[in-house]
């Protein structure tokens, strides 16, 4: 304020990495869990009723939506200890759903990646906007992972 100039940080997207070997970064609900091992090899899924989606591997965690019978998702890893798996739809996470609730439609698009298991990366996008007195502004934008020390460190 002394100078006259100003910044802020707005927030972005919530990314999870380190699902496959390609370096994909799937759009995801803020707060997805990331902290357990996933397996491996999975493949397209239909629902077999109407089924909750949640934040993590567990009926105590936050609801994010309920997905309609027949509706087809990604299995994008399977909780290495439980019956639950990650689940998308194209480029985009769509949270955990319980194994009972779904079946292997047949089609063979299941994809190695990267190992019997992975652990993902819960990642943010974010933009940091500096506007000088002068009316001049720039814009560098950035994403972060959450390393398993809980710090934050970019993306390389």
């Amino acid at each position: 304020p002394l100078t006259g100039n100003e910044g802020a940080v707005k927030p972005g997207s919530a990314l999870v990495a380190g699902l496959n070997d390609d370096g994909l970064m799937y759009a995801a609900p803020a707060g997805i869990a990331t902290t357990v091992p996933l397996e491996t090899a999975l493949g397209v899924y239909q629902l077999n009723r109407n089924a909750n989606i949640r934040l993590g591997p567990s009926t105590s965690e936050r609801r994010l939506n309920t997905l309609g019978k027949g509706t087809k998702v990604t299995a994008l890893g399977r909780h290495n200890s439980s019956n639950w798996y990650l689940i998308g739809q194209g480029e985009k996470v769509l949270g955990y759903i319980y194994g009972d609730l779904i079946s292997q439609t047949g089609s063979s698009d299941a994809m190695l990646m990267g190992g019997p298991t992975v652990k993902p990366n819960y990642c943010r996008s974010y933009s940091h906007t500096i506007t000088l007195r002068n009316g001049r502004s720039d814009t560098v934008g950035e994403t972060v992972c959450r390393r398993s020390s809980g710090s934050w460190a970019p993306l390389r």
